[in-house]
C-alpha cells in the first residue's frame, strides 16, 4: 500500500476586504467589483448522477420550489457594514433545517456575530482537548469581521460547538464598531451541527434535493453588482477565477424567463435559483434575487459549492470529545480499507458515568462505505487493543461529501477515567482511496490554522500498522473524529462477546518489586491474577505522560533492558483475559518510578598494604561505570566525606592513609557514570572499616 498523503490543495490567497459585499442603499459604479472569498482549495466534485439515491427520494423534481411558501425561511438580514456573508449564508441555511424538522419556527435567529468572533477567538473546549488550537487573522484583514470565510471552514466551526448561538446572546449591530465578546460565551449555543452535505452547485438535481430535504443551502459564487437587472435577475457571463459572496438558495424556478436578466448579458435558456441575500430587504426583490442556472461561476464546479447545514437542538448531547479545534481544509488520503482512530479519556461528568451516543467524521470523497468499532481502555498507541464494545462492527454508507454524525446502535457506558477509542474503516464505492478531513497546521489564503495535536490522540492504520498522526509530515495532525456522550446513571458496560466473557472481571495486579539492576536495566515483578491469560507492561518517561505497551507476557516478572542512565521511568501493569474474539482487561496497577543508575558496588577488603604504611581498599567492578567515588568517616554511622574520585571504571582499588593509633576509618564506594557531561551516581556501598590498634 502507498503511504497516506496529507495535503492542502490549490489554495487561493485572496480574501474579502472592507466594503467587498454590496450593502443596502450603496450606490454602484462600474468599478464596484468585490474581492475574493478564501478558497478551500479543493478539486471539483464529481457528478453524482440522477440514478443514485444520495438523498431522500422525491421522484420527479418539481419545476419550481420555494421554501418561503412552506414557512421554512427566516427573515432577510443585513450584514452591513461588514464582509460576513459567509456567516449569514450558513446560519440562514441552518435556521431552515431547524424549522424543517419542527424544532423551531421562522422567529429563530442565530447569531452571525458570535459565529464570526469565535471563528478567530475560540477558547479551549469545555473538556480541555483543544488547548492551544487557534485560527489567526490574515495580515491583510483589519479585523475579524473583514477576514472573509467559506462554508467548509464554517462547517468545522459549527461541528466544534462554537455556535450556533441565539442572536440575543451576541446581537449583530450595523455600526462601524468592532465588538469583543466574553470567552465564556463561546459554547453558549442553542443548536449543534448534526450533519452537513455539500455538492457542486452545477449539479442541479442534487442541489434541489438538498433544498427539499433541509430547506435551504448556503452557496458561494462570484457577484458583480453590474450584472443585477432591475427585475432582480443575476447572470454572470464569464468564468471567474474565484468566488466572492455567499447567499442562501431557498428554491428554484425552471421557467424563470431569460428576459428577466440584464439586457446584453442574458442566458440562453430559462431557469434560476431563488437566492436569499444578506443586504437587507431594500436589496433586489425584498432581499431576494434570482441567479441563472447558466451563471458561469456556478458552473465552474470547483469552489462554487452548495452546503446544507443540518442543525439539532443543543441539548441532544452533553459532551463533545474532539481534538480538532481549528477549522482548515486539510485532508488525509487513505487507501480503501485503511482506518482512522481517536483515543479519548472520559472526563465530562466528574465522579459519574457517560453513555456514548454517537460519533462523527468528515469526508471529502462522496459515496463511501464505513464501519465503526469502539474499544474500551485500549493500549496507548493501539486503538484496536482494548475491549470491543460492539459484538460486530456498525456499518453504513455516506452519500454526499460532508460531515456525518452517526447515532450508535450499541451505546456503551463509561466511567470517569476510562479511555475509549473510536475506530473507523473507509472504502470508496467508486474510488480506490478516500479523502478524509483532518485538522493540520496550515495556511489558507492568509488564515493561519494551528493544530496543537500531541502524540497518543489520533492515529491512522496503513499496511496493517497503527501510526500516530503526529508523525505525518513536519507538523501535527488529528483526525476529525468526534464522540458525543450523555450523562447517565446506568451501569458501566464491561464489554461484549459471549455471555460468559462479558461477565468475567479480573483483579488488578500489584507490583511487588521494582529495581534498577544496572546502568541500563530495570527489573519488575508483580502478583499473579487468577484467570488471567497474561499481562501487559506499560512504560512512560513522565508520570502523567503517554504510556506505551512494551511487553505482553504470561510471566509475572520482566527485565527492561537498554534503558538510558539518569532517566526516570514509570511503569504500570494490567492483566488481560481473551475469550473468543473479545479481550477483557483489569485495571492498571499503581504506577512505580525507577531511576536508572549504576549498580551498587561492594567493598571486598580493607587491609594493610605498602609495608603496613597504608590501607588498600578493593571493590568489585560495576558494569557501565565511568569511575568511582571514595568516602570516609571516623564512625560507622557518622558523616562521610569524599576523599577521592577514581576516573576509570577499570580501577578497582585505592591506596590511602592509616587512621591514628586507637582509631578507626570507615569507607564507602559509589559508582558513577558520565552522561552528556553530567554525573549520574549510584547508591553507596555498605560501609567497611579498619581499626588501628595502639602499639
Amino acid at each position: 500500500m502507498r503511504k497516506p498523503s496529507l495535503y492542502l490543495r490549490n489554495v487561493v490567497s485572496a480574501l474579502i476586504l472592507a466594503g467587498a459585499c454590496l450593502m443596502a442603499g450603496t450606490s454602484v459604479s462600474a468599478a464596484d467589483i468585490p474581492s475574493a472569498l478564501p478558497s478551500a482549495g479543493l478539486p471539483s466534485l464529481p457528478d453524482y448522477g440522477s440514478t443514485d439515491t444520495y438523498s431522500r427520494s422525491y421522484g420527479t423534481l418539481p419545476e419550481s420550489y420555494d421554501s418561503r411558501k412552506l414557512g421554512l425561511i427566516t427573515p432577510v438580514r443585513n450584514q452591513n457594514p461588514w464582509g460576513t456573508c459567509w456567516a449569514f449564508g450558513a446560519l440562514s441555511a441552518g435556521e431552515a433545517s431547524l424549522i424543517k424538522k419542527g424544532l423551531a419556527d421562522t422567529s429563530v435567529d442565530l447569531s452571525e456575530l458570535h459565529l464570526s468572533y469565535f471563528f478567530f477567538n475560540s477558547p479551549t473546549d469545555p473538556l480541555g482537548n483543544t488547548a492551544k488550537d487557534t485560527v489567526s487573522l490574515p495580515t491583510t484583514a483589519s479585523n475579524y469581521l473583514e477576514s472573509g470565510g467559506n462554508n467548509l471552514f464554517t462547517m468545522f466551526e459549527l461541528a466544534s460547538w462554537t455556535g450556533a448561538a441565539p442572536e440575543a446572546l451576541a446581537p449583530y449591530e450595523n455600526s462601524s464598531s468592532i465588538p469583543s465578546l466574553n470567552s465564556a460565551l463561546a459554547y453558549e449555543d442553542t443548536a449543534h451541527l448534526q450533519n452537513a452535505r455539500f455538492v457542486s452547485t452545477a449539479d442541479l438535481d442534487n442541489v434541489k434535493k438538498l433544498i427539499m430535504e433541509y430547506g435551504a443551502v448556503s452557496s458561494a459564487f462570484y457577484y458583480d453588482s453590474r450584472y443585477l437587472s432591475d427585475s432582480s435577475g443575476y447572470y454572470y457571463p464569464r468564468v471567474a477565477s474565484y468566488n466572492n459572496h455567499i447567499v442562501t438558495l431557498v428554491g428554484w424556478d425552471d421557467n424563470y424567463a431569460a428576459y428577466h436578466f440584464k439586457e446584453g448579458s442574458r442566458p440562453s435558456s430559462p431557469g434560476a435559483w431563488i437566492a436569499k441575500n444578506s443586504h437587507g430587504i431594500s436589496f433586489g426583490d425584498g432581499g431576494y434575487f434570482y441567479i441563472s442556472y447558466e451563471d458561469k461561476t456556478l458552473n465552474n464546479r470547483k469552489d462554487a459549492l452548495s452546503y446544507a447545514f443540518d442543525l439539532e437542538k443543543a441539548d441532544n448531547y452533553d459532551h463533545n470529545y474532539q481534538y480538532d479545534g481549528s477549522f482548515g481544509a486539510s485532508t488525509l488520503d487513505l487507501d480503501n480499507g485503511e482506518c482512522l482512530a481517536n483515543i479519548f479519556t472520559v472526563s465530562g461528568n466528574p465522579g459519574g458515568r457517560e453513555q456514548l451516543k454517537a460519533v462523527s467524521f468528515a469526508l471529502y470523497t462522496p459515496d463511501v462505505y464505513y464501519s465503526i468499532q469502539v474499544y474500551k481502555n485500549p493500549d496507548p498507541g493501539e486503538p484496536e487493543s482494548g475491549t470491543a464494545m460492539f459484538s460486530s462492527k456498525q456499518y453504513g454508507r455516506t452519500t454526499y461529501s460532508g460531515y456525518y454524525t452517526i447515532p450508535l446502535k450499541t451505546q456503551p457506558v463509561f466511567k470517569e477515567g476510562d479511555t475509549f477509542s473510536v475506530v473507523l474503516t473507509f472504502r470508496g464505492k467508486n474510488q480506490t482511496s478516500v479523502d478524509t478531513f483532518v485538522d493540520y497546521t496550515s495556511n489558507t489564503a492568509g488564515i493561519q490554522f494551528h493544530s496543537s495535536a500531541t502524540a497518543g490522540q489520533s492515529f491512522y492504520k496503513s499496511s496493517g500498522t497503527w501510526k500516530d498522526m503526529t508523525s505525518i509530515g513536519n507538523k501535527s495532525a488529528v483526525a476529525r473524529i468526534k464522540a458525543f456522550t450523555k450523562n447517565t446513571a446506568a451501569a458501566v458496560t464491561p464489554g461484549t462477546g459471549s455471555a460468559s466473557s462479558s461477565t468475567v472481571s479480573l483483579s488488578t495486579p500489584r507490583i511487588k518489586s521494582y529495581l534498577c539492576h544496572g546502568y541500563n536495566s530495570v527489573s519488575l515483578s508483580w502478583t499473579a491474577v487468577s484467570g488471567a491469560t497474561g499481562y501487559k507492561v506499560y512504560r512512560s518517561t513522565s508520570l502523567n505522560g503517554t504510556y506505551t505497551r512494551i511487553l505482553t507476557t504470561k510471566r509475572t516478572s520482566f527485565t527492561d533492558t537498554k534503558r538510558i542512565t539518569g532517566v526516570n521511568y514509570y511503569y504500570r501493569i494490567r492483566a488481560y483475559k481473551t475469550s473468543g474474539s473479545t479481550t477483557l482487561h483489569s485495571g492498571y496497577s499503581s504506577t512505580v518510578r525507577v531511576r536508572v543508575i549504576p549498580a551498587t558496588p561492594s567493598i571486598q577488603n580493607v587491609r594493610l598494604a605498602n609495608g603496613n604504611r597504608n590501607l588498600l581498599l578493593t571493590w568489585n567492578a560495576v558494569s557501565g561505570a565511568t569511575g568511582y567515588s571514595i568516602y570516609r568517616s571516623t564512625s560507622k554511622n557518622g558523616t562521610y566525606q569524599r576523599i577521592k574520585i577514581i576516573t576509570s571504571g577499570r580501577t578497582l582499588s585505592y591506596l590511602t592513609n592509616l587512621p591514628k593509633e586507637g582509631t578507626s576509618y570507615y569507607y564507602k564506594v559509589q559508582a558513577y557514570r558520565l552522561v552528556n557531561s553530567k554525573y549520574v551516581c549510584g547508591y553507596s556501598s555498605s560501609p567497611k572499616g579498619y581499626y588501628r590498634k595502639k602499639n
